[in-house]
């Protein structure tokens, strides 16, 4: 996760790790409600492509929708990267 945009892996680190909502993550960062929607949309397709050029499978998953516990155990694990 160190190659990302460092405003995409805290809007990441704040709403995923550390729970917060949106409008709590703006807050914290000084950004708007839609700067942090689109950090984390952006953010979870740099994670993407980093997982596919590291041949992790499945990466195409890391978007929204199913599969957010199972996606947020990935991105622990990836913290180690």
């Amino acid at each position: 996760m160190s190659e990302m945009n460092p405003d995409y892996r805290e809007a990441l680190y704040l709403t995923y790790f550390e729970d917060m909502r949106y409008a709590q993550a703006a807050e914290v960062t000084g950004k708007t409600v839609k700067q942090i929607t689109n950090m984390v949309y952006r953010g979870k397709e740099s994670l993407r492509k980093l997982l596919e050029r590291e041949g992790i499978t499945n990466a195409e998953s890391c978007g929204t929708g199913r599969g957010y516990r199972r996606r947020r155990s990935r991105l622990v694990q990836l913290q180690e990267i």
